[in-house]
């Protein structure tokens, strides 16, 4: 596998949740497997965490972005994240054909954590990646479909946020492009129109000046990392758009926001 035939995908936001929108994505998915592309998947799942949350009555927060985790929110966590939207995004790709393979970050040490401050609980600082055995998956012409879930050498498991553990999976495999697929068509800039690009020193001052907060603050940290450890470019797109992955990728269309290093 080289560095320029991976491609590192980050499946998430609340468009996800639309059956629509999976659809299209696994078509691109599809298209681009057999085009002979090298990929490999991170999925996130904020609002049926949120849903299943709520089922059980439990009250969660987030501090900067990240949500706070407790040991009884963890399992609602792990169970919703694998258990529902991993098999769920299984179903959609298979479906075509697309030789997928639902894997939790925490199986055999492929998002290895320790916990990222006392505030925020179980939430994972991803202090190691399984390269060997997620290089042998993609060799074998497999698409991994990774579960945001860590864990640490006690086999705790911790609730990683899927922007960073994507950009943890993308450095460690020394991937040359890093795409986060969201539900905004990009990162906006002080008059909320989108950035078409973006270097890492406007990324940092775009935090500086808190023009990005929140979830988008957490996802500009992550790109502003990726950069630093070697990914040449970033790019953040709207995963509702249809197409938006094969245009970005293969017709080379310009979407969303593009990041480079400088």
């Amino acid at each position: 596998m080289k560095r320029e035939d991976l491609l590192v995908i980050k499946l998430g936001g609340a468009s996800l949740e639309s059956e629509t929108v999976v659809q299209s994505l696994a078509k691109d998915i599809k298209k681009l497997h057999d085009l002979g592309y090298t990929m490999l998947l991170i999925h996130g799942g904020g609002p049926a965490i949120n849903a299943a949350l709520t089922e059980r009555n439990i009250i969660w927060e987030f501090v900067d972005g990240q949500r706070k985790t407790t040991p009884e929110m963890m399992k609602v966590i792990e169970a919703t994240l694998f258990g529902i939207v991993n098999r769920r995004l299984q179903t959609h790709f298979s479906a075509l054909g697309v030789p997928v393979l639902g894997i939790s970050g925490s199986d055999m040490g492929i998002l290895k954590c320790s916990p990222l401050n006392d505030e925020l609980g179980l939430v994972g600082s991803v202090e190691g990646v399984n390269k060997d055995l997620l290089k042998k998956i993609v060799d074998l012409n497999v698409v991994p479909l990774i579960t945001p879930v860590g864990s640490d050498e006690k086999g705790n498991k911790f609730n990683i946020n899927a922007d960073m553990a994507a950009m943890h999976i993308a450095t460690g495999l020394k991937a040359k492009n890093l795409i986060y697929m969201t539900d905004q068509k990009g990162i906006w800039d002080q008059n909320k129109e989108t950035i078409k690009q973006i270097d890492a020193l406007g990324l940092y001052q775009l935090m500086q000046t808190k023009v990005v907060q929140g979830g988008m603050l957490v996802k500009v940290k992550s790109v502003v990392q990726a950069l630093r450890e070697g990914v040449e470019e970033v790019d953040i797109i709207d995963a509702r758009a249809e197409n938006s992955l094969y245009d970005l990728v293969h017709s080379k269309k310009t979407l969303g926001t593009r990041c480079y290093a400088n």
